[in-house]
């Protein structure tokens, strides 16, 4: 039995095979011409750390170069 007469007897199998291979070839060429989102660029150097305790409903902005809470929420959620 040579290969030909083996592919025509598994039809079936040959098109599940390359239906399955079309659509990952699809998948992987949009998946390389995508751009992206686009992200903002933010420079934070203000050295301040936001902080929150969620079991208190607290928020506060911790300023790392003075070692000291400077800004504090109450939050009710």
């Amino acid at each position: 039995m040579g290969f030909l007469s083996h592919v025509y007897g598994n039809r079936r199998s040959v098109a599940s095979a390359g239906v399955v291979t079309l659509f990952a070839g699809a998948i992987v060429g949009l998946a390389l011409t995508y751009d992206g989102e686009a992200t903002a660029d933010v420079n934070l150097n203000d050295s301040g750390v936001w902080v929150t305790k969620t079991s208190a409903g607290l928020l506060g902005r911790f300023n790392y170069e003075a070692q000291a809470l400077d800004g504090t929420l109450l939050a009710g959620s």
